[in-house]
């Protein structure tokens, strides 16, 4: 177990303040290049439940961006601007983050997730499109292709 997860506090995630911000180190093969050796960003929230959600999302996005990067052999300024970009919905993802408030906050995600298959469910249907839901994916019926 590493020292973040020991505290309760995520990877990726660290507090200035009172607020909570990502950090994420750029690889060495990246640093020179990108002329930075870590990206930073504050999430612009005050509350570690909010920051738990914001921090693998935009670590995964950041990480990409270093394949990205690499792959296509980008110049310093092209590469900043891609991890740039990988904030730029930030703000509207902050204030549309749901953040369980119960006590059983995985129950909480349990319960959004029945509700978001059931909501697949009557959009399909009401296309004429007959689902059935299964637990490794969607199986189409009535003519089309299996997903």
């Amino acid at each position: 177990m590493d020292a973040a997860s020991s505290r309760g506090r995520p990877p990726y995630i660290i507090r200035r303040g009172d607020t909570f911000h990502l950090r994420v180190r750029v690889p060495r093969d990246l640093s020179g290049r990108i002329g930075i050796s870590e990206v930073r960003r504050s999430f612009g929230v005050g509350r570690l439940s909010e920051a738990r959600w914001l921090g693998p999302v935009y670590a995964a996005r950041v990480k990409e961006a270093f394949k990205m990067i690499r792959v296509e052999n980008l110049t310093r300024d092209q590469a900043n601007r891609v991890i740039r970009d990988c904030f730029k919905d930030l703000a509207r993802e902050v204030d549309g983050i749901y953040v369980p408030r119960s006590s059983e906050p995985n129950f909480d995600i349990a319960e959004q997730e029945h509700h978001s298959d059931e909501a697949l469910h009557t959009a399909h249907h009401s296309r004429g499109i007959c689902i059935k839901l299964r637990e490794d994916g969607v199986e189409r019926v009535g003519g089309r292709e299996e997903v």
